[in-house]
């Protein structure tokens, strides 16, 4: 699977909903296969099902 584009074109912050949007589409080119495992959090990520316009983009809603 890899990781998703962590610039401002894989990602958005939505600060008033506290949510983070991710490209899907877009991927990380570089590889690094491993995080330290205190860095890592466990995410849910959630299509728009009803926005044709965000197909493109989930919604990841950390745990």
């Amino acid at each position: 699977m890899g990781w998703f584009d962590p610039s401002h074109r894989g990602t958005k912050v939505d600060h008033q909903h506290n949510i983070i949007e991710v490209k899907h589409t877009r991927k990380y080119k570089s590889y690094d296969p491993f995080i330290i495992a205190q860095n890592a959090k466990q995410v849910y990520y959630a299509p728009y099902p009803l926005r044709i316009n965000k197909a493109d983009w989930w919604v990841a809603i950390k745990k």
